[in-house]
């Protein structure tokens, strides 16, 4: 009997290690199966911005804003994020006032070249349809979870993949599209 219970005791001390391991890399992986936005991007600041400027002192780019918004928008953005560290992948929310939980969302892949873009799962049909958007775009209308109308615009400029995402009609998220540029010269957050 306490040979036994002399086995089962070293058996313990060597599986505890192989255990803790396992546990570990375990671990790991489902970090790695993270969703982007719960990730940080190393090297880049704090990864949550409401300043623009602060965002792009420490994300080192210049990121791209509309400069033209509609009637109910509120400026500065809400928040300013760094979704993806390679390619560098930045995502700009600005509040949409009398649509509650919603907003207008720009996500940026800066010299993404011919890196897939990745858009968000629509929660329903979708229907696709090119666009003029700098010569080129594709626009998606999505039923969204919340029941509304979501239309998302995808276009390619200086390099940067871009994607403009909101519950708008098509003329407005077109518009608002067209003058995505640099920030130069925006007001910023506090």
């Amino acid at each position: 009997m306490r040979r036994r219970g002399r086995m089962w005791g070293v058996a313990v001390v060597a599986g505890v290690p192989v255990l803790v391991a396992a546990g570990a890399v375990l671990l790991l992986r489902l970090v790695a199966g993270v969703p982007d936005l719960l990730q940080p991007c190393p090297g880049r600041g704090a990864g949550r911005w409401t300043n623009l400027g602060r965002a792009e002192a420490d994300l080192g780019v210049r990121v791209w804003v509309p400069a033209y918004l509609p009637a109910g928008a509120a400026w500065p953005p809400r928040g300013i994020q760094c979704v993806r560290a390679t390619p560098l992948t930045i995502r700009v929310v600005v509040e949409l006032q009398g649509a509650p939980g919603a907003g207008l969302e720009l996500t940026q892949v800066v010299g993404a070249g011919r890196v897939p873009f990745e858009t968000s799962t629509p929660a329903g049909p979708t229907e696709a349809s090119p666009v003029a958007v700098d010569g080129g775009g594709l626009l998606r209308v999505e039923r969204g979870a919340d029941g509304r109308t979501w239309r998302q615009v995808v276009w390619t400029r200086e390099g940067r993949r871009l994607s403009l995402r909101a519950p708008l009609e098509t003329e407005e998220i077109l518009r608002i599209a067209r003058s995505v540029t640099p920030a130069r010269g925006r007001r910023e957050g506090p």
